[in-house]
């Protein structure tokens, strides 16, 4: 038999959901900025960012735990 190695262009996606839940000590100034930003007028991506920006100060890579992908669909791209 033999085989098809002929390829197709496929987007996958996948809904996945990481869930970090833990105490650090925080920096006052820190935990003030997260409170400017939440009540800004940012866009929700700008608030996003600069809430991640605050967060990567205390580890949140580290603390992360990624559930398995959901919903997993496969779309053909054509050229």
């Amino acid at each position: 038999m033999v085989k098809n190695n002929k390829t197709v262009k496929v987007k996958i996606i996948a809904k996945v959901r990481a869930d970090c839940n833990y105490t650090v000590d925080m920096k006052e100034e820190d935990y003030k900025k997260y409170e400017e930003v939440v009540t800004s007028q940012m866009t929700s991506s700008e608030m996003d960012d600069e809430i991640l920006d605050i967060a990567s100060k205390y580890r949140i890579y580290g603390n992360i735990d990624l559930n398995e992908p959901e919903d997993i669909e496969f779309h053909r791209i054509e050229a």
